[in-house]
């Protein structure tokens, strides 16, 4: 992420030891948190179809993301 400014990295997980000291919880719920509006943005997904599935239909029905602006690999399949 410092080689390229554009790129933030923030780590989310389900469950976490006593010293985490980052997010917990849902990887999308997290990103709706943190945003506003997806409109601008290019998302790539990796995961599960149905958590990819979970994604495209929760940020283009909430979060105003363009499903054309969206890349999984799943979605090849979904």
């Amino acid at each position: 992420a410092q080689k390229y400014a554009n790129v933030h990295f923030v780590p989310v997980v389900e469950e976490a030891p006593a010293d985490w000291q980052g997010k917990v919880g849902n990887v999308l719920q997290a990103v709706s948190d943190d945003f506003e509006s997806l409109e601008n943005y290019d998302i790539y997904i990796a995961g599960r179809f149905e958590m990819a599935g979970a994604a495209r239909e929760q940020f283009t029905q909430n979060k105003k993301a363009k499903s054309e602006r969206m890349f999984a690999d799943a979605y090849a399949f979904i």
